[in-house]
């Protein structure tokens, strides 16, 4: 796709892949700036229900204006190949901000299943999050082109500094935890992608360092570690796999953990 020319954007560089297309750097011919474009494999544009679901996707995200969410410029077709040409942000990827990911589906994920965790604060990763940020903990059956929802967790600690974070569902018999410690992973960032089983119907909970917003906005909020020259640094998780609705009980030291605390939900983005 390099250097290959779509309407009037000039591909430049591949940015990333994912199951719904891959991205590249763009010039903007006609205006003369960088864009983003997503590009939809040819084999996933003959699929009815992914098409629909790329354009739902691209109309959604046009009718948000929020410093976090990129502006949609259009969407477009050149010679059967289709894409979004969307506002390029220069910053780290996903794999830089977050050091792993931790997605889980069914059996634990289904209709019914809840999050728990010991957490003082929620916000939502933008004005489509906030919509539903009053039921995050809550998880619905899998609903073809429901939009992915993204939540800012702020997680508590023990007396040890320790937190823990649990995905149940919904017979209670089935769960995994994650136990980690605030000091290292202060921040705890929820996916929500409840779409179509063939779609990729899955939650991620993912304790991390900071949310994945640009380097811009992260560096102002100060969830940007710094390391001095030939510094490291480590960082555990306990993931715990619960079996049974008594290994379940016996795993959830989440109440032990509030300790009375209340959570704190917001409306608002936090940037």
């Amino acid at each position: 796709m390099i250097d290959r020319t779509l309407n009037h954007y000039r591909i430049t560089a591949a940015l990333g892949a994912g199951g719904m297309g891959e991205v590249y750097l763009a010039e903007d011919t006609k205006l003369d700036r960088k864009v983003a474009l997503k590009i939809l494999p040819a084999d996933v544009a003959s699929n009815r229900g992914r098409m629909e679901r790329f354009v739902r996707e691209a109309k959604a995200a046009a009718a948000l204006n929020h410093p976090n969410i990129a502006h949609i410029y259009e969407i477009g077709d050149s010679d059967g190949t289709h894409f979004i040409a969307m506002e390029y942000v220069d910053g780290v990827t996903l794999r830089e901000k977050i050091i792993y990911h931790a997605n889980f589906g069914p059996p634990l994920l289904g209709a019914g299943s809840r999050f728990s965790g010991a957490v003082g604060r929620v916000t939502p990763f933008n004005a489509h999050a906030a919509n539903d940020v009053a039921t995050y903990a809550q998880y619905t059956a899998p609903a073809r082109g429901f939009i992915e929802q993204v939540y800012n967790l702020h997680p508590l600690a023990d007396q040890d500094g320790r937190s823990l974070i649990l995905l149940r569902n919904a017979a209670g018999d089935r769960a995994v935890s994650m136990g980690f410690a605030v000091s290292e992973l202060p921040y705890v960032t929820m996916w929500k992608n409840l779409t179509a089983l063939d779609e990729g119907y899955v939650t991620g909970l993912e304790p991390g360092t900071g949310f994945p917003y640009t380097r811009r906005l992260e560096r102002e909020s100060g969830r940007v570690p710094k390391l001095k020259p030939g510094e490291t640094r480590r960082f555990a998780i306990d993931v715990g796999l619960h079996t049974t609705t008594a290994d379940v009980a016996a795993g959830d030291r989440i109440t032990q953990i509030q300790n009375g605390r209340s959570t704190q939900i917001d409306r608002a983005p936090e940037r």
